[in-house]
């Protein structure tokens, strides 16, 4: 059973689809929809940078992070959803808004962790080596949003696992 949902935010427009499809699937299971925004840590990339560049970096991670949020707000107004404080679905679907300043990859797969299914949406920096990671890193299952929004999410599923009675267990529950 899935009872929440993590959509890893990036700024770009690809938000919208991912979201889209959270919110499809949090209605279908009646689950709750954790959002992150990971802005770059500057100070550690600053080791490796100029200090105008820098500038450019941080003011191009602010308009990312304004980008995310409002992709957040749109699809939270559009579909009429509540903002979660505390965790707690009481009726529908609840979304929950995070930004956190760090690298992207390590804190998508923490957050990724504390939840039931991760959302990504289809993006042309989002490589195979990049989903095998998340899923790898964070033990859950990943869903690629389509490019489009679309009323229905699955209509092919596949499962890469192992050939052992572990990987069985874990396709069965």
């Amino acid at each position: 059973m899935v009872k929440s949902i993590f959509v890893p935010l990036t700024g770009f427009d690809s938000d919208h689809p991912a979201l889209e499809a959270a919110i499809t699937l949090a209605k279908d299971f009646g689950a709750r929809i954790e959002c992150l925004h990971v802005r770059l840590d500057t100070e550690s990339a600053l080791t490796l940078m100029t200090r105008e560049s820098s500038w450019k970096i941080e003011r191009e991670e602010g308009q990312l992070s304004q980008k995310a949020r409002a992709a957040f707000e749109d699809a939270r107004k559009r579909h009429d959803l509540a903002v979660d404080d505390v965790g707690a679905v009481l009726k529908g679907v609840a979304m929950k808004w995070h930004e956190v300043e760090g690298f992207p990859l390590p804190e998508a797969t923490y957050h990724g962790r504390m939840n039931d299914l991760v959302v990504v949406a289809r993006d042309p920096r989002l490589t195979p080596e990049r989903v095998a990671e998340v899923v790898m890193r964070t033990g859950r299952p990943v869903l690629i949003a389509p490019s489009k929004t679309s009323q229905t999410i699955v209509e092919t599923i596949a499962v890469a696992l192992k050939d052992t009675p572990e990987s069985d267990r874990s396709l069965t529950a």
